[in-house]
């Protein structure tokens, strides 16, 4: 069988063609940390580090990132929680949420849990990215800005895209 076959060689090809003078090729997953992480979850990070062992197979190196999107909005109780007082907290970022077991800083903090133990569990090697600690550092308040300066062009690229009844109060910045 020859390699070059294999879909993760074929995405590496693809990526060192696209950037070929990147020094580090960054590589992230994310992670919707509104309930816990399952096979679903850990199967897109190893299919990421297949791609990452692709690239090493070229002499490239790279970078897997697992972003953890902890600011969206709790939508609904997962099944598999027993707590009802998160009704009070729907719609909140879910790391400003209590976590329902009691033995972490929030519901974000405990499913980031969950998951860096699995990931650690399979041996390959990640950097954790957590949204909420990256806005509490500031690391986007420049593209922020940039954001708001630039609402006018941004609406009118995203607005054709959405569906009529969310049009309206559609902006480019969600602030919490």
């Amino acid at each position: 069988m020859q390699l070059t076959k294999l879909w993760p060689q074929q995405e590496a090809q693809r990526i060192v063609q696209r950037f070929p003078k990147a020094d580090t090729y960054l590589l992230e997953t994310g992670f919707g940390p509104s309930g816990h992480p399952h096979m679903g979850t850990v199967g897109e990070v190893v299919r990421t580090h297949f791609v990452a062992m692709a690239l090493a197979e070229l002499g490239k190196k790279s970078v897997v990132v697992v972003f953890s999107d902890d600011m969206d909005g709790l939508r609904k109780i997962p099944v598999n929680i027993d707590a009802p007082w998160l009704q009070e907290h729907l719609g909140k970022p879910v790391s400003a949420i209590p976590d329902p077991y009691g033995c972490c800083a929030s519901y974000s903090d405990h499913m980031n849990k969950e998951l860096r133990a699995m990931l650690d569990d399979t041996g390959i090697p990640y950097k954790f990215v957590s949204s909420s600690e990256e806005y509490k550092k500031g690391t986007y308040n420049q593209v922020l800005q940039l954001a708001l300066a630039r609402n006018e062009q941004i609406l009118n690229v995203i607005l054709p895209t959405l569906r009529p009844e969310n049009r309206e109060d559609w902006f480019p910045i969600m602030p919490v």
